[in-house]
């Protein structure tokens, strides 16, 4: 146990994340320099960042961002935790959203505690697309932005009211990561209206059929980028917040 961790006297929880990223790694973390205790850590791969962790117990899952492959991965996880109660926590908004469909849409055991909103108010506020709505609505700055359902055939007449270059994205990330394409990346930036036509339909063709996010281009590096993170109560107070400058974006699909 870490020098300066909180005894663990009255901490009988299991935390369980999904999601094997940096961001699982810093939960994981929290929680043993908090309390000296372990993670149960569920991804699609035992990558470095978690595979290696010995403060993580890492569990496989064939793809964790569908609730109905993730929820009897979680009952497996149960099942081997006899009568502790289990914090369930996703490291990232697509692995949240996986949760909370597993919990509210199919169910988990009564000892899964996931502390999150409605599918409904988590899509409201996280979708990028309705992101950009409540931005409207609530006179919020923000790029100009052009939606593109690609549920239908992309529109030769489909009109970019902001000059070229323009940055290409989905909306829908784990529907993203389940298709593949050559070029493919996390954030696209376009160059021609031409050649967002043909990303457009190239993206199309992979299977992906949510929505692309296409906005005006804002210049300069990562290094330009600001992140505000705030925890809110059950009656939309801020708790805290937490102000940081962005050094390096992760920029893999």
């Amino acid at each position: 146990m870490p020098e300066n961790a909180l005894t663990t006297q009255g901490v009988d929880v299991q935390p369980v994340v999904v999601g094997g990223d940096i961001g699982a790694y810093s939960l994981a973390r929290a929680f043993h320099e908090a309390y000296g205790i372990r993670t149960v850590v569920v991804s699609r791969l035992a990558g470095w960042v978690v595979g290696t962790s010995s403060i993580i117990d890492n569990v496989r899952c064939e793809d964790p961002f569908d609730a109905r492959v993730l929820a009897p991965v979680l009952q497996r996880i149960a099942d081997e935790h006899p009568g502790k109660p289990l914090l369930l926590l996703g490291s990232a908004d697509s692995t949240v959203k996986a949760v909370i469909e597993a919990r509210d849409e199919i169910g988990l055991d009564e000892r899964y505690l996931a502390p999150y909103v409605s599918r409904e108010t988590f899509a409201a506020a996280t979708e990028k697309q309705n992101f950009t709505r409540l931005c409207q609505k609530l006179g919020v700055d923000h790029p100009g932005t052009v939606v593109v359902d690609l549920a239908d055939e992309v529109d030769d007449a489909l009109e970019i009211p902001f000059e070229f270059p323009v940055i290409a994205k989905p909306a829908e990330v784990s529907d993203w990561k389940r298709v593949s394409f050559e070029g493919q990346s996390k954030v696209h930036t376009v160059g021609s209206r031409e050649e967002l036509m043909t990303l457009l339909r190239t993206i199309r063709g992979a299977g992906y059929r949510c929505s692309i996010i296409v906005q005006d281009r804002i210049p300069g590096d990562d290094q330009h980028m600001r992140i505000l993170t705030v925890y809110c109560d059950a009656d939309s107070r801020v708790r805290f917040a937490s102000w940081g400058r962005t050094l390096l974006e992760e920029h893999a699909p």
